[in-house]
């Protein structure tokens, strides 16, 4: 696809440009209408870059010959060469492609499943899967046209790659895709946002920021039980509870490496979640930020929710809990009393159909097993599930309301993205966003977010000096500076916006934050480890072979697992 037209920008926009970047006055004297030229520039910017990070993807129809892959999986799976290929070219797991079976009358979608790169021979080895909608049309156009081979068919297939769905890359496609204030309510605090995030200042800027304790601290001021051990928090982590829990549209938390931002940031969603029917989002799947919160027994009260897809479930490896899947399966008999005979039922039919296909994801190796009544059970499983997921989010808001939610900005940006998504209904009872990683999340998903969900405040926490989203233009064209900024570095540049900086370190020794102290935070860090904590290793029971030196091997006899992204980890490892 070519652009109808492409026109340098003139010096008005290149001007425009340059104070978006610094003071950005144009917003302070025209609010109006720079909102109008930000949104646009922002698409723009978007789009470019999901159209460069696509810029190497193959673009090619190759005519090759495809076997169904054998034993028969569900769905169908199929296995192809795709040659003269030096390198992936976009082609990897979870891209979509389109097959024509040589002699059919469709195109049919599939997903691909597995790569294999045999580089000598500048070929890749790719095993796809039929989606559910599409098994039926595949497996008739391999039996029409193609030839039996005794273990299946195998038949001529034209497959091109298609572009990336914007599921797989949400905050660029969708910003590009939506008008982000066409719904913005003047006075909002989604406009107040907007507002301070471009420069205009606080309405009481001239007054100082007067911050008070939150008022449902636990009895002992900012004293907290967490995994057994009671931790006071020192004065700079006060300082960032107490801003975050303010009235304030926006506020910053400008953190280092090791100075407890996980714990900070549970603190404030935790006391920013007591209000009733209410619900504070945190934009964070790891198992880190959510048994913060179950290791905390100050706040084990919370109903604490993490929202994440299957697939990110078969990758973590680690499930929680606190895990929407978990949770949902057992709505039914935790609250049965509370639920009426439709709802228990469908309760009871969600819960048999959703461990079917939990059994599909963490043994899906027997799938060619299933036979074809099991097949026709897990098809009616997922489409069940599919169906009814929305009603089980509603039962769960009725008698199970979450205080947080975990998720991605993904999986937040996606749930809520048209009247269909799952949490599209609660958008109100969310009062409160909390970013977590504020350096990895891009400034425009900061502006969309602040106009969809216009009755929130947003707290951000983060390390400007930690590496940007990353983007594949460079780093100082316009489709970066205005659409793959960091959050965090937005932040630190708006004056109306009150950051407050992390800057006590617990780590192992004060001479590991000698470095980043002196090349990126300007001396500023403080180790928080006092002299006698560092010599507990020294004074255990433990023995080491070289007295003095608390350094040794010790030999694991289970093995070790590979991940998705190819590291090895080993579970026993955890134990010792």
């Amino acid at each position: 696809m070519l652009p109808l037209g492409v026109y340098r920008i003139t010096e008005e926009v290149r001007a425009f440009f340059e104070d978006r970047l610094g003071p950005f006055n144009n917003y302070v004297n025209y609010p109006n209408a720079s909102k109008a030229k930000v949104a646009k520039i922002c698409s723009a910017a978007c789009s470019a870059l999901v159209a460069d990070n696509n810029a190497d993807d193959d673009r090619r129809s190759h005519l090759t010959d495809a076997t169904i892959v054998w034993p028969l999986w569900f769905p169908t799976r199929i296995r192809f060469h795709v040659h003269d290929m030096p390198s992936e070219a976009g082609w990897g797991p979870g891209r979509h492609a389109v097959v024509w079976v040589v002699g059919s009358n469709n195109l049919i979608q599939v997903k691909v499943v597995h790569v294999e790169p045999d580089s000598p021979a500048r070929r890749l080895d790719v095993t796809a899967e039929a989606f559910r909608w599409s098994n039926l049309a595949l497996q008739r156009a391999f039996t029409a046209h193609g030839r039996d081979i005794g273990i299946g068919h195998i038949a001529g297939i034209c497959v091109r790659l298609v572009k990336a769905s914007a599921a797989s890359d949400p905050v660029y496609e969708l910003v590009s895709l939506s008008s982000m204030y066409d719904n913005l309510q003047a006075g909002s605090i989604g406009h107040q946002v907007i507002d301070l995030v471009f420069s205009r200042p606080r309405p009481d800027a001239n007054q100082p920021l007067r911050l008070r304790d939150p008022p449902n601290l636990p009895q002992v001021d900012w004293t907290f039980s967490v995994q057994q051990q009671m931790i006071v928090l020192i004065p700079d982590q006060r300082e960032a509870v107490r801003l975050g829990c303010s009235s304030m549209p926006i506020v910053g938390v400008q953190v280092a490496f090791g100075t407890g931002k996980t714990l900070i940031g549970s603190l404030i969603a935790a006391l920013s979640s007591d209000t009733p029917n209410t619900t504070v989002i945190v934009t964070t799947c790891t198992n880190a930020a959510v048994d913060q919160f179950t290791d905390t027994p100050d706040f084990s009260h919370l109903r604490v929710v993490r929202h994440i897809s299957d697939s990110a479930a078969a990758e973590n490896r680690t499930p929680t809990d606190a895990d929407l899947s978990k949770i949902l399966k057992t709505l039914g008999d935790t609250f049965y009393n509370q639920l009426d005979f439709d709802e228990r039922v469908v309760c009871a039919d969600f819960r048999d159909h959703r461990q079917l296909l939990e059994d599909y994801l963490a043994h899906h190796k027997r799938v060619p097993e299933m036979s074809d009544g099991e097949r026709e059970q897990f098809e009616i499983a997922e489409e069940y599930v599919s169906t009814t997921l929305r009603r089980m989010i509603r039962i769960i808001f009725k008698v199970y309301r979450p205080s947080v939610i975990c998720m991605t900005t993904a999986s937040l940006l996606n749930s809520t993205a048209s009247r269909t998504g799952i949490f599209t209904l609660y958008i109100p009872s969310f009062r409160t966003i909390i970013g977590d990683e504020g350096s990895q999340i891009p400034e425009p998903a900061l502006l969309a977010i602040a106009a969809r969900f216009q009755v929130a405040r947003h707290i951000y926490n983060g390390d400007e000096h930690q590496l940007a989203p990353h983007a594949k233009c460079p780093h100082a064209s316009n489709p970066v500076l205005h659409g793959a900024r960091g959050v965090m570095t937005t932040l630190s540049h708006a004056p109306g916006v009150p950051v407050a900086p992390l800057v006590t370190t617990f780590r192992a020794h004060p001479t590991l934050i000698e470095i980043p102290n002196t090349i990126a935070y300007s001396g500023t860090l403080v180790s928080g480890t006092l002299a006698e904590a560092r010599t507990l290793l020294l004074n255990s029971r433990i023995r080491f072979p070289s007295p003095g030196v608390p350094f040794t091997f010790i030999h694991m006899e289970d093995t070790s697992v590979q991940a998705i992204s190819k590291s090895h980890y080993n579970t026993v490892e955890g134990t010792v």
